[in-house]
C-alpha cells in the first residue's frame, strides 16, 4: 500500500510533466516558422 508522501510525489511529478509538456508545446508554437518564411529564406 502507497503511504501519502508517495502519493503526493507522484502526484508533483505529473504535475511537472504536464507543466513541462504545456511549455515545450508554447516553445514550438512561438518559434515555429510562419507559412512563407521558409520559402523567403531559401531565397536568400
Amino acid at each position: 500500500m502507497s503511504t501519502d508522501f508517495e502519493i503526493v510525489l507522484m502526484q508533483c511529478s505529473a504535475i511537472l510533466l504536464v507543466i513541462h509538456t504545456l511549455l515545450l508545446g508554447y516553445s514550438a508554437y512561438i518559434h515555429s516558422p510562419t507559412f512563407n518564411e521558409p520559402a523567403h529564406l531559401v531565397a536568400k
